[in-house]
């Protein structure tokens, strides 16, 4: 199961950015993080995969928002909303 490597920017409204990851076989790989509709992350300060299935999590601190992205699609899927003040 390819690792994360490196996240490439925010990914923005109904846009793209790039996350990395090295494979198993030590190959160097980019995807596409896809945003739903108007959403844009501004202030993106974790990152983390899930060891079994791996999905990418990662939250924005201005937004009080986690997501999950698909790591073979690229599609984000908001998981959790915060109650907070950003």
């Amino acid at each position: 199961m390819p690792r994360i490597y490196f996240a490439n920017g925010n990914p923005s409204a109904g846009g793209s950015s790039s996350v990395f990851r090295l494979g198993d076989d030590l190959v160097l790989e980019s995807f596409n993080i896809n945003m739903p509709g108007s959403v844009e992350l501004v202030n993106v300060d974790a990152l983390a995969v899930h060891p079994l299935d791996g999905s990418i999590w990662f939250a924005d601190d201005t937004l009080d928002q986690i997501w999950r992205v698909d790591h073979i699609t690229g599609n984000a899927t908001l998981e959790i909303q915060m109650a907070g003040d950003g």
